[in-house]
Formats: structure tokens, C-alpha cells, sequence
């Protein structure tokens, strides 16, 4: 059977790591002047941080049960249901779009990536941590998923690089983000 978030939803936040993500916020830093759509927010773990600085928050994510959870976490922030691949979104409405260890979910990581940049507006940020399946606990990370049942497809920093490249990003970086299983990503459209 596939594993399916709204199962985990009542216990998520009890399992993931509690450490503030603070060089990830370093590399976002929310201002009143963002609008800010988080891609897979999950629970709101992470928008609970960043939503109160920024000027609007949209948290998408496919699961209802993570998203109901969102709501109760970050209520100022908009909560969408839906998937990286299909946003309903206007064309360049962002100018941030976060992906905070959510691409290895995403069905279909290309087409993904091209509905990211057609989001955010030009000159638009892109900031990503990904867990890196190449490291010692990323590898295990990819095993565990594996196992669960999920569909996860991890990819080392150059390579997710790459597909970020071809979907048309610019200034493709990579930030420490104070882990060894993670790295950070950030690119501007």
C-alpha cells in the first residue's frame, strides 16, 4: 500500500526534527514586502517561522489532513490544497517560493519545477533543502522512505541542479543549511 500523509498527519510533528531551520530562514529572509508560497508545506512546521514576517503566505500541499494541521499552525497564512504540478495560481504571482524537503515527494519533479518558475515573478527566488541521498544519514533517509512505502526520488545536489537549470532558473547556488544530510538550493528565475 503507498504511503499517504494524511495516515502520518497526527504525529508528523512529532517525529521531525525539532531544530529551528535558521540558516534556511537566513537564506529566505522574509520581509513584509514578500508574497510567499511554500510548496509542500506539510504542517506549517517551517511557515510558522517565516509566514509572520512576510507580507502573504501560501501554504500548498496535497494531503488534508497536513494541511488541516497548517491551519490550526500558521492561521494568518492562505492554505491551498494541491500538487507542485498542477498550481492554480496566477503566472508570476510570488516573488518567493520555498520547497523545504518536498521535491523528493513531487510525482513529477520536471513538470514541478516548470509550474515553480511560472509562478514566480521575474527576478523571483527559489529556496530549496533537499535531504542528499549521496551522505551517510541522507542515504538512510532514502531507505526509510523506501521501506514506508513512499515513492520518494532523491537526487544529490548537482543533479537536482541540473533539472533546475533546464526548467529555466538562473544562479543556481548551494547554501549549508547546518546539516549533513541536507542541502540548500537557491535560484532566481
Amino acid at each position: 500500500m503507498p504511503y499517504c500523509f494524511d495516515t502520518v498527519a497526527p504525529i508528523y510533528d512529532l517525529v521531525m526534527p525539532k531544530r529551528r531551520p535558521d540558516e534556511f530562514l537566513g537564506m529566505l529572509a522574509a520581509s513584509a514586502d514578500d508574497a510567499i508560497l511554500e510548496v509542500g508545506a506539510g504542517t506549517g512546521r517551517i511557515a510558522k517561522h517565516y509566514a509572520p514576517h512576510a507580507g502573504a503566505s501560501v501554504l500548498l500541499e496535497p494531503s488534508h489532513r497536513m494541511l488541516k494541521r497548517a491551519q490550526r499552525q500558521v492561521p494568518l497564512a492562505v492554505h491551498v490544497q494541491g500538487t507542485a504540478e498542477a498550481m492554480h495560481f496566477d503566472d508570476e504571482s510570488f516573488g518567493k517560493v520555498i520547497c523545504f524537503d518536498s521535491i523528493h515527494h513531487w510525482s513529477d519533479q520536471e513538470r514541478g519545477l516548470e509550474e515553480v518558475y511560472r509562478v514566480l515573478e521575474e527576478g523571483g527566488l527559489m529556496v530549496v533543502v533537499e535531504v542528499d541521498p549521496s551522505t551517510f544519514w541522507g542515504g538512510k533517509v532514502a531507505m526509510m522512505e523506501r521501506c514506508l512505502g513512499m515513492r520518494s526520488r532523491f537526487h544529490p545536489p548537482e543533479p537536482l541542479r541540473q533539472m533546475m537549470e533546464s526548467a529555466g532558473f538562473r544562479d543556481v547556488a548551494f547554501k549549508d543549511v547546518g546539516s549533513d544530510m541536507t542541502y540548500g538550493v537557491v535560484a532566481r528565475r
